[in-house]
């Protein structure tokens, strides 16, 4: 049992941290049970509305991630309106509605009911009102922020907000970063061509090459980096006062040029704070995974016809506040080094005296990538 709490905890770090979507998702725990993991999470934002469901298989010596297809999913709003949403790519990510989001003063259950016959449901949840950011603000630092070459410089980022008086808050910040990319493409012992039967450029592998070779962006893109942890606060010792110099980001020094950085604020309920706390302890501190008694790690979903099954994840709704900050990156340390946007090594172009070589590469959208000029962008 503690076994499978601790898969589920790992899992759910890895979907509501970053929304990875790898399939299949090789685990080093085995476990002998189905478990139906929800990604649940709307705001009052003007953005696209989604739940999420995958289920994760058990083998011999592998769980596998699978989307959960053609269920029927559903959110009942005041306990009398109902609102489907429909799986578009048949991939398990499950849309309201266009332009739809979620009010004040009102209650949201989600129900699933899978093809297999199985029905879920969330407890209630509402939104509580979050105030504003007041202000962010960075101090820089020669060396200890984690980085994909170790450890480097960079930047930590502060924040500023005012706690409302009277009213509960329980705080969830994440952070979103754009860099500018020069490269689009990486290809591997190979060169970069565009092969014909496919209709399409593809990395061929080359005998005489030996590493990587980068090849030029054509035209703008932007890498764009998630916050890796979580970052969770209750209000219990601050109602009413100011909340000063909470630590919201460590950002790498990835390159001399600037950079856009954006924090997210979201006041959540108790429910979620609880159990985004609980993935705090046993994913981010000193401690292991099976610190904390196993049965906490359970989200807010439930089997209604089987209580006893183990369901991962949360839906939750939040209010949601956002304020921008550039990274001039004025203020390094002249005999700091930038880490790069390759994991530590140096960008490698490919060499050639054929001019029509190297050819450039698309930027192709992506959850890390972006060829559209992301807005407050300053250059």
């Amino acid at each position: 049992m503690a076994k499978k709490f601790i898969l589920i905890a790992r899992l759910l770090l890895s979907v509501i941290i970053v929304q990875a979507c790898v399939e299949p998702f090789t685990l080093d725990i085995k476990y002998s049970q189905k478990v139906l993991i929800v990604d649940g999470y709307i705001t009052d934002q003007d953005t696209p509305q989604f739940i999420t469901i995958k289920q994760s298989l058990p083998t011999s010596s592998v769980s596998t991630i699978f989307a959960v297809k053609d269920a029927k999913v559903e959110v009942l709003v005041n306990d009398k309106d109902v609102v489907s949403l429909t799986d578009k790519a048949k991939n398990g990510i499950y849309y309201f509605p266009d332009n739809y989001k979620i009010q004040y003063d009102t209650k949201y259950k989600l129900s699933i009911r899978t093809t297999e016959g199985a029905t879920y449901e969330s407890t209630t949840e509402s939104m509580t009102r979050g105030p504003k950011i007041d202000s962010l603000y960075t101090t820089f630092t020669s060396n200890g922020i984690s980085s994909g070459a170790g450890t480097a410089a960079g930047h930590y980022v502060y924040l500023d907000t005012k706690d409302p008086k009277g009213i509960k808050n329980n705080y969830f910040w994440t952070w979103k970063l754009w860099e500018r990319q020069g490269y689009c493409e990486t290809c591997s012992n190979a060169r970069y061509f565009y092969v014909s039967r496919a209709r399409a450029w593809q990395c061929v592998p080359d005998a005489n090459i030996i590493g990587e070779l980068d090849y030029a962006c054509e035209g703008n893109c932007w890498e764009i980096y998630y916050s890796p942890d979580l970052n969770v606060l209750n209000d219990a010792n601050s109602d009413g006062r100011p909340i000063v110099g909470r630590l919201m980001a460590k950002v790498p020094f990835y390159q001399f040029n600037g950079a856009l950085l954006e924090v997210t604020q979201q006041s959540v309920s108790p429910t979620a704070f609880k159990y985004l706390s609980l993935l705090v302890e046993q994913g981010q501190n000193t401690g292991t995974l099976a610190d904390t008694p196993p049965a906490a790690l359970v989200g807010n979903m439930r089997n209604i016809n089987d209580p006893k099954e183990s369901v991962g994840g949360i839906f939750m709704v939040a209010s949601t506040q956002t304020k921008q900050l550039w990274l001039p990156r004025t203020d390094v340390n002249k005999n700091a080094f930038p880490v790069g946007l390759f994991g530590g090594r140096p960008a490698q172009p490919e060499v050639s005296t054929d001019p029509s070589r190297p050819p450039l590469a698309a930027c192709i959208s992506s959850k890390s990538r972006t060829n559209i000029k992301p807005s407050g962008w300053k250059n």
